[in-house]
C-alpha cells in the first residue's frame, strides 16, 4: 500500500466519460445550437402557417364563402297569408266557423313567427293578430288589406 492518497477524479472520469477538450465540446455545443435554431424556427413556421390558415377561413367566412351566397335565404315574409286567404274565402261564403279556425290559424302563425329567426312579422301578421283579438271594427277593410299585403 502506498501512503500517497488516490488521485482524485474529475466528475467526467468518475462517471466513466473521458476527458474532452475544451474545442469537442464547442463543437458538440454548435451543432446542438444549430438543431435547436433549426427547430425553432420550424416552430415558428408552423404557428405562422397556422395562423394564416385560420385568418383565411375567417375571411373566406365572413365573406360568404368567396362570393357564393349558399343557404343564405332572404327573410320570410307573409307567412299567415295563406290562413288570411282561407279566411276571405270562408267570410265570402258565410262561413263562421271556418273563418274562425282560419284566423286562428293565421294568427297562431304571426305569433310564431315573432320567435322564428329569419322570419319577419309584416302586414299580414299584424291583421291576422288585430282579427284574432276582435280589433275588427271592418272585417271586409282589414282582409282586403291583407290581401294586398300578400300580394306586393
Amino acid at each position: 500500500m502506498s501512503s500517497e492518497p488516490p488521485p482524485e477524479k474529475s466528475y467526467a472520469e468518475d462517471r466513466g466519460l473521458e476527458a474532452q477538450s475544451p474545442r469537442a465540446s464547442t463543437r458538440r455545443r454548435e451543432i446542438w445550437g444549430s438543431r435547436g435554431n433549426a427547430r425553432r424556427s420550424v416552430a415558428i413556421a408552423g404557428v405562422l402557417a397556422i395562423a394564416v390558415g385560420v385568418s383565411l377561413f375567417l375571411f373566406l367566412t365572413q365573406r360568404g364563402g368567396g362570393g357564393r351566397q349558399e343557404g343564405v335565404a332572404a327573410p320570410a315574409v307573409g307567412l299567415a297569408c295563406p290562413y288570411l286567404k282561407q279566411a276571405a274565402e270562408a267570410y265570402d261564403r258565410g262561413d263562421p266557423a271556418m273563418f274562425d279556425d282560419a284566423i286562428e290559424r293565421a294568427a297562431k302563425v304571426a305569433e310564431d313567427t315573432l320567435q322564428t329567426s329569419g322570419q319577419t312579422f309584416g302586414t299580414p301578421e299584424r291583421i291576422a293578430i288585430q282579427l284574432r283579438f276582435g280589433e275588427n271594427g271592418d272585417v271586409q277593410r282589414l282582409l282586403a288589406r291583407a290581401e294586398a299585403a300578400c300580394l306586393g
